[in-house]
């Protein structure tokens, strides 16, 4: 048998395979890059939106004091179920700042679970964020967890259950 016959196709074939596995990997190289600059931009992001600190300061107040933030839940539910779910009654300092909080929290679950899904899919590196804000994530959904649960009970969806599902997962995942 003559193997001179093949050996210009194996040699066209070892070559497009080598072209093919280098371009596959100048893709995922440049994916790499790509998703760490995301990464690095919406950290940075995060350190300088003056809404989200905001939001945080107000939500660390509250888990830190002696209100807890379920208690926020509940005060906001029953501000709601009399027509104030939005808007204070004129005047009602308390029931403002209530509106207040309530908002200030959901603003960091919501803040927490894009996040969770960018990282689910890998728009951000996991694991840049894990190293900047694993603790911290991980202790503010388990303090959420009341509230948590409150909002799903009391949300009228008709699947509840996927409120924050991804927060709650990735904080399950990074839990030391």
């Amino acid at each position: 048998m003559n193997f001179e016959v093949l050996l210009a196709p194996v040699a066209i074939m070892v070559s497009a395979l080598g072209a093919w596995y280098f371009a596959h990997k100048a893709i995922q190289n440049a994916q790499d890059i790509s998703r760490k600059k995301n990464t690095f931009d919406y950290m940075s992001k995060l350190s300088w939106d003056r809404d989200y600190i905001q939001a945080k300061n107000t939500f660390l107040e509250i888990k830190i004091g002696p209100k807890k933030l379920r208690a926020v839940s509940e005060e906001y539910e029953r501000l709601k179920s009399n027509g104030h779910g939005h808007n204070a009654p004129e005047g009602d300092e308390t029931a403002r700042k209530t509106i207040e909080e309530h908002a200030a929290i959901k603003n960091i679950l919501n803040e927490y679970e894009a996040l969770a899904i960018a990282i689910k899919s890998f728009t951000l590196d996991e694991q840049i964020v894990r190293e900047n804000i694993q603790q911290q994530f991980v202790d503010h959904v388990d303090a959420c967890k009341d509230f948590i649960e409150h909002t799903r009970r009391n949300s009228g969806f008709r699947r509840p259950e996927r409120i924050w599902c991804e927060v709650q997962l990735l904080a399950e995942k990074w839990r030391i």
